[in-house]
C-alpha cells in the first residue's frame, strides 16, 4: 500500500514499514472509534500504557527519520499522567479502509468491503465544536470565565463521569466531553464564537481522566473587543 500525506509545501510518501505499524495501531487503539471521530489513544505513563506507549513512540521516531516533523502524521503529546497519540484523521481513513480490504480479501469476502466512515469523523467534530461553543456561551452569561472539560473524548455520549481516588463510590465528577482536540480550540475561536464578543484565549490541560475517556482541560475564555 502506497500512503501519501500532503502537507503544506509538498505530498510525503510514507514508507510501507511505518504504514504497518500505523494499522497496528488503528486496529489495537481506535477500532470502531473511529466513526465517531476519535483518532486518538490515551495511554497513562505506568505499567502496560508505558509498554505500548514505547511501541508506538518508535512510530514517531521513523517518521522523523523519513523527514516528517512531529507535528505531521502521528503527534504525541505528554500530559501529566501520560500521553495522547493522534493520528492524522485522513491517514487514519485511509489506514482503516486499507485494514477492511484486507479482512475481505482473507475471508474470502464474508467480511464485506466498504467504507463504514464515510464522513462521519468530520460530522461529530464539527457537531462538537457546535455544542461547545453554546456551552462556553451559557457558563459565560452565568458569570463563569473558567469552566473544565474533556477533550479528546473517547465517548460516544458528550459526558464523562468519574468517581474520584478514595471515594466509596458516592461522589461523581462529571465533565462535559467532545471529540475535539486542543489545537481545534482555534478553528472553534474562528468559526462558532466569532462575533460573539469571547473567545477562549487560553488552555490549560491537566490529566487523563481515570476512566481513559478523555483528557481534563480547563478553558479560560475572555470578552474580544470590538473593531
Amino acid at each position: 500500500m502506497v500512503l501519501l500525506y500532503k502537507c503544506f509545501m509538498a505530498t510525503k510518501v510514507i514508507s510501507k514499514e511505518i504504514v504497518e505499524d500505523l494499522i497496528v495501531f488503528v486496529a489495537e487503539e481506535l477500532e470502531g472509534n473511529m466513526v465517531e471521530g476519535v483518532t486518538y489513544a490515551l495511554l497513562f505513563d505506568s505499567g502496560r500504557d508505558l509498554e505500548k506507549y514505547n511501541k508506538y513512540l518508535n512510530i514517531r521516531k521513523k517518521l522523523n527519520e523519513n523527514g516528517f516533523d512531529s507535528s505531521e502524521v502521528f503527534r504525541i503529546f505528554k500530559v501529566s499522567n501520560g500521553y495522547i497519540l493522534d493520528l492524522d484523521l485522513d491517514i487514519a481513513k485511509k489506514l482503516a479502509l486499507e485494514a477492511v480490504r484486507r479482512a475481505h480479501e482473507k475471508t474470502g469476502g464474508q467480511f464485506p468491503f466498504e467504507d463504514f466512515i464515510k464522513n462521519n469523523p468530520e460530522i461529530r467534530r464539527a457537531k462538537d465544536l457546535q455544542v461547545l461553543g453554546k456551552y462556553i456561551l451559557s457558563n459565560v452569561r452565568k458569570g463563569i470565565t473558567a469552566m473544565n472539560v474533556a477533550l479528546f473524548s473517547r465517548n460516544r455520549v458528550g459526558q464523562v463521569v468519574i468517581t474520584p481516588d478514595g471515594s466509596d463510590g458516592s461522589v461523581k465528577i462529571k465533565y462535559p466531553a467532545f471529540v475535539i482536540r486542543h489545537w481545534d480550540i482555534n478553528q472553534l475561536n474562528l468559526e462558532v464564537l466569532e462575533g460573539t464578543g469571547y473567545a477562549v484565549f487560553k488552555i490549560v490541560p491537566h490529566e487523563i481522566l481515570s476512566s481513559k475517556t478523555g483528557v481534563k482541560f480547563t478553558l479560560y475564555v475572555g470578552s474580544v473587543p470590538s473593531a
